[in-house]
């Protein structure tokens, strides 16, 4: 269970805390009937803290998966009202900034209640009216989370929801129409970055290490290789990281000590710069612990989408520290995989993956300053990218002459004793069994 950790799931949670307001009274005109509307203030607010999942459901309506060659975003399977939120996202959240965003709801919001006043509405009606509020900006903010991984700041546990701009008018037969055009979000910078000051040294920091990041490989399959072989080399899995879910953790942090979500979005933010279509999934989500999983769907030049978990592939071992187990899996072998389509991401449709592994057949040589591409791993007898039961029953038959040591197995010499003996083995036999990440 050591790497199914996703920090940000609690940020996904919310409670409401509400605050009495004092009703407002429109006028109307009794000789003719006419009705007046005026702007009712509703000052209740709507916490995103620990407790709400619960309550609020987010409805989210149908989707389908619309992702094009020119942006590869979430964005683009959002209905318009959390459009609207995410362009707002986009404008004010690129840069550290602790600015409450106010966004202009592209369709109104709609509530009949027999008053105005929203303390006098009962428990039903308030969460219908906080229901809707947050249908509008939840997706919004997840999808612009994981469209942007360059985004490491804004603390999810911290944002607030209020409504900006509401009006309301009283019906001639009695009871009020609600309409709100505007919500305004409130959030904070994370504690390990301080304030805006900090977190803007700390940006510029990740961007100079981006422009000194060099993806080596002159075609899509030997750049994501080399993307997923150096996260999961240089990456140390970490729960207690201080920056353990974000990319300036990968990038910028001493130890890169990290969890999935600092893999995932750290793949992601690479594989962005070459162009490449990379999305973050999330999943495993385990309904007792509140534990989830994070990692990569990405499409090749075949235009199959295919799966990517740097995390599951980083063994942490210095004799073979990369593994590729799930390393452009089809669906048929990237097994323990499910993504969350309820809890975290209920709108998000996922690209489907292609059914078989990716093959690379390299048609021209490789003059690029990247490893070959036909590498092997140590311990792999078997040559399918990672050392599994295969493999250990082969070493095995070899050390008790069923069948025969080759000098071409050398090459699999675990501990560099230059012979293949027991000691091999037994380092195979944990290499396995420590590698698998449940």
């Amino acid at each position: 269970m050591k790497k199914q950790f996703i920090s940000f799931f609690t940020a996904l949670i919310f409670s409401v805390s509400m605050i009495s307001v004092s009703p407002i009274i429109n006028g109307i005109s009794a000789a003719a009937f006419e009705i007046t509307s005026e702007e009712t203030g509703i000052d209740e607010t709507l916490q995103l803290t620990e407790e709400v999942l619960e309550q609020y459901k987010v409805d989210v309506p149908g989707c389908t998966y619309l992702l094009n060659e020119e942006t590869y975003r979430f964005y683009d399977q959002l209905d318009t009202n959390n459009k609207a939120s995410y362009k707002a996202m986009e404008d004010n959240w690129i840069s550290p900034s602790v600015n409450e965003l106010e966004i202009s709801l592209t369709e109104s919001l709609t509530f009949n209640r027999s008053t105005s006043d929203i303390s006098q509405w009962s428990d039903d009606e308030k969460n219908e009216f906080w229901q809707e509020i947050l249908n509008s900006v939840y997706s919004a903010k997840n999808a612009f989370m994981f469209d942007y991984p360059e985004v490491f700041w804004i603390n999810e546990k911290s944002i607030s929801l209020t409504c900006s701009d509401v009006k309301s008018s009283r019906k001639i037969f009695g009871g009020y129409t609600i309409k709100v055009f505007g919500i305004k979000i409130l959030t904070e910078i994370k504690d390990e970055f301080i304030d805006p000051k900090t977190t803007e040294s700390c940006r510029i920091q990740l961007e100079k290490s981006l422009e000194d990041f060099t993806t080596l490989g002159d075609n899509n399959y030997s750049k994501v290789k080399y993307i997923h072989d150096i996260i999961a080399q240089k990456a140390v899995y970490n729960i207690n990281g201080t920056y353990r879910d974000s990319v300036y953790g990968f990038f910028c942090d001493e130890n890169s000590e990290i969890v999935c979500e600092g893999y995932a979005k750290s793949f992601k933010l690479l594989c962005d710069r070459e162009n490449i279509p990379c999305v973050i999934v999330v999943g495993n989500f385990d309904t007792e612990t509140k534990i989830a999983h994070m990692w990569n769907y990405v499409q090749m030049d075949d235009g199959e989408w295919y799966g990517i978990d740097c995390t599951w592939d980083d063994t942490d071992l210095d004799t073979s520290p990369i593994k590729y187990s799930y390393f452009l899996k089809g669906s048929a072998n990237f097994v323990r995989h499910t993504p969350d389509t309820e809890y975290i991401t209920p709108g998000f449709v996922y690209p489907e993956l292609c059914e078989k592994d990716y093959i690379y057949e390299n048609t021209e040589p490789d003059t690029s300053e990247t490893e070959p591409t036909a590498t092997y791993v140590k311990g792999d007898y078997n040559k399918n990218g990672n050392i599994d039961y295969d493999d250990i029953e082969v070493i095995k038959n070899k050390l008790v002459n069923i069948s025969k040591i080759t000098e071409d197995d050398l090459k699999h010499d675990m501990n560099n004793d230059k012979v293949i003996n027991v000691y091999d083995y037994i380092l195979m036999k944990r290499y396995f069994e420590r590698g698998i990440k449940y």
